[in-house]
């Protein structure tokens, strides 16, 4: 929205310094595109049902562990260890221990489902 507020300025300033040259100010509505920023229609269903699953989650910043993680998908250890080395896996690696938020564990969960 500053950016807008840029333009419109910077064409007020023109239009003031320009007067001599017939500059009228209706080319300030031809130049510059006002865009609603609150507009909740760009999201999809399932990104709205995302948002507001994620609104109930007390702290989804909070980090899981590999062990959190097998007992979520119901898979051994050594198992998780490998789901936590995939490339699509968004984890971190803290010296010799895994883990990932709970937020990116959700999205990533239900990315998997679909």
């Amino acid at each position: 929205m500053a950016y807008v507020w840029q333009k419109i300025q910077s064409l007020m300033i023109m239009n003031m310094k320009d007067k001599k040259w017939g500059i009228k100010m209706n080319s300030i509505n031809e130049n510059v595109k006002v865009i609603d920023t609150k507009d909740t229609n760009l999201h999809t269903l399932e990104e709205l049902m995302i948002i507001e699953a994620i609104k109930k989650i007390p702290d989804p910043f909070v980090n899981l562990t590999v062990q959190d993680i097998a007992k979520d998908l119901k898979i051994g250890e050594n198992m998780a260890y490998t789901v936590f080395k995939r490339k699509d896996f968004p984890s971190i690696n803290i010296g010799r221990c895994w883990k990932i938020s709970l937020i990116s564990y959700l999205i990533w969960k239900t990315q998997k489902r679909t």
